[in-house]
């Protein structure tokens, strides 16, 4: 019976390395426009903010794997119509109504491209 306890618990303990690593693993930089964003209350458990983009929906929650705790601060970041250069991570699940999360964002304009520019130089 220990045998088997254990089993399931190392089990449990690769899946979740496993899963980590590839949430880790996804993240890339996009370009986003966006087009509208929404404040969805979880009623005691927070928020969920979604983003309304060209293209894709994203959501911008908390991420342990990223040590982000700021989503909030993030949301209030975005604005409806400008475009921003984001780091996102995760995958979208239609199944489980799931989005790719956007971790952080910085606005594009012309300063960030000057900047980005000036750096790869």
């Amino acid at each position: 019976m220990l045998k088997f306890k254990l089993g399931i618990f190392l089990l449990f303990v690769v899946g979740f390395v496993i899963y980590a690593l590839s949430y880790n693993n996804s993240s890339e930089i996009v370009t986003i426009t966006v087009k509208d964003k929404q404040s969805i209350s979880r009623g005691e458990s927070g928020h969920k903010y979604l983003i309304y983009c060209e293209g894709e929906v994203f959501e911008c929650t908390d991420s342990w794997i990223f040590g982000k705790w700021n989503s909030a601060d993030v949301y209030n970041q975005i604005d409806t119509g400008k475009t921003y250069g984001a780091r996102v991570a995760g995958w979208r699940w239609h199944m489980w109504t799931s989005y790719r999360n956007i971790i952080s964002v910085v606005e594009k304009n012309a300063e960030l491209e000057k900047f980005i520019k000036k750096a790869r130089e």
